[in-house]
């Protein structure tokens, strides 16, 4: 009997490994209807390239390697037609091309310092704009500590009819006994200096302003509300990143509020900040005009003698109006969008107290997050932009101390101040998407990165007041801060104030 014997054929299975191509850029991204532009496209895991189409047209491929294609646009009708590359382990879709006899040069967006600079001052402004609100409130905050009597101050203060007369006579606790912050000369805290009782005899007080003694209480004949204003300057450059794309500020920002003295551990308020800011892209013309109008809560919390918890919490609106220097044409785009801010803080610290100053140790943590509308620019139609929508986040923590002091003199007094800051700024990696104004329906097309910062800034301030007999005030303070980039940032505040 014969026997059959049967060989099965081999299966063979073919395993690829890798990823997916991925697509950076496409150089140039526009052509002629004709066809023949040699195209360079840019990314990751490009080798072995099996097709390239233009709409749905196939390129020749010209040169190929793990980073980079080079093609030849077929022939296409005029208007975008979506690039599609395909190797083993995938296709790439979602860059374009566009076909028309009157392309125009469109470079690379995500490359240009005039864009790179505009978009980090917006977002840099954004920032600057909770740097001024929260140093703003901060100040009243701190001058709520102690016993949590706040007096009402416009500028640097408010002198009433009867602090008038502490000031002239040089005793009391009122106008007179006030550092530049705004603080009160602690129970327990006497003036000093150069012929201060000479000061004194010259106009003796009356009964009724005998300055507080330790101990004494006088919170029945203080009202426990106050009004206040304080406001600043604050001006320097900066760098968005490794490209020269450095930009020039001034920030302005004014804040006013109310505050409720609820109990001896305890005072509540609310207040209303506008900020506005000018930022300079460059020299050819960039620029960026932004203004914040904002609302914040507040609280200066005392549990005990010499330690004090502050906190608070502020939202606003967001507006920026941008000139933007066109580098391929010499043209200017112009454009305006919107925003909303979120931010906070919460501060907490000790003050020690002498005879004539006083000092304070403190750390502080904040946050803000800043959320940019998108917007399209006004300007030549082949070269405008469509900025979507962009968001910021930073934290910020802050260790630092201040000193107090006040010298009495023949013609007034002198109050210094000085305060020493270390920050260190985490600001998360953001996203801002740009696309061609003309090609915006497909989604952004560019990507400015902005680094995840990790950034340390030290921060020192002098100020000082002169307290004159007649009750007039002149203030100053100046703060500069320079960080590891070499960025600098300067804040001048000027305070008159004149009793009434």
């Amino acid at each position: 009997m014969a026997s059959l014997l049967s060989v099965a054929a081999p299966v063979v299975f073919n395993v690829i490994h890798g990823l997916e191509p991925d697509v950076q850029s496409v150089t140039p991204n526009f052509g002629t209807e004709a066809g023949g532009t040699q195209v360079t496209i840019n990314g990751q895991n490009l080798d072995g390239a099996t097709s390239v189409t233009f709409g749905g047209v196939a390129a020749n491929i010209t040169a190929n390697s793990s980073t980079q294609i080079t093609v030849t646009s077929p022939a296409h009708a005029a208007g975008v037609a979506e690039i599609r590359v395909t190797t083993a382990r995938g296709t790439n879709v979602g860059n374009q091309f566009t076909y028309g006899a009157a392309s125009v040069v469109r470079p690379n967006v995500a490359q240009d310092a005039e864009v790179a600079g505009l978009v980090a001052a917006q977002a840099s402004a954004a920032q600057r704009f909770t740097t001024a609100q929260v140093t703003n409130f901060t100040q009243r905050l701190e001058s709520l500590h102690g016993s949590g009597w706040g007096r009402s101050s416009f500028g640097l203060s408010l002198a009433t009819d009867d602090t008038r007369k502490m000031a002239r006579s040089g005793n009391g606790n009122g106008v007179a006994d006030q550092v530049i912050s705004g603080n009160p000369l602690r129970n327990g805290m006497r003036t000093v200096g150069l012929k201060a009782q000479r000061v004194a005899q010259a106009q003796p007080a009356p009964a009724n302003d005998l300055p507080d003694l330790p101990g004494a209480s006088t919170e029945e004949a203080r009202s426990p509300w106050a009004f206040w204003v304080n406001g600043a300057i604050s001006y320097g450059r900066e760098r968005s990143g490794d490209a020269d794309d450095r930009y020039r500020f001034t920030t302005n920002g004014i804040s006013a509020g109310v505050d409720y003295r609820v109990n001896s551990w305890i005072t509540v308020g609310t207040g209303l900040g506008i900020s506005t800011d000018r930022s300079r892209v460059g020299n050819k013309g960039t620029r960026s005009d932004a203004d914040s109008t904002v609302a914040v809560a507040y609280a200066s919390m005392r549990p005990m003698q010499g330690v004090f918890v502050d906190a608070l919490l502020g939202y606003g609106v967001l507006s920026f109006d941008s000139k933007r220097y066109i580098t391929a044409t010499g043209d200017m785009a112009t454009g305006s969008r919107d925003g909303k801010q979120l931010f906070g803080s919460i501060a907490t610290g000790l003050e020690f107290y002498r005879t004539d100053w006083m000092w304070s140790p403190y750390a502080r943590l904040e946050f803000s997050q800043a959320k940019l509308d998108a917007y399209t620019e006004n300007g030549p139609a082949a070269h405008a932009l469509k900025y979507f929508d962009q968001t910021a986040r930073s934290h910020k923590a802050v260790l630092g101390a201040r000193a107090e002091g006040k010298v009495a003199v023949r013609w007034g007094h002198i109050m210094p101040q000085v305060r020493v800051e270390y920050a260190r700024s985490f600001d998360e990696q953001n996203e801002a998407g740009l696309a061609y104004a003309d090609l915006a329906a497909q989604g952004p097309a560019y990507t400015l990165r902005g680094r995840a910062m990790d950034t340390g800034r030290w921060t020192v301030g002098l100020g000082g007041r002169l307290l004159l007999r007649s009750g007039v005030e002149l203030g100053v303070e100046y703060t500069t801060n320079i960080d590891q980039s070499n960025a600098y940032v300067g804040s001048l505040r000027l305070g008159l104030r004149v009793p009434f």
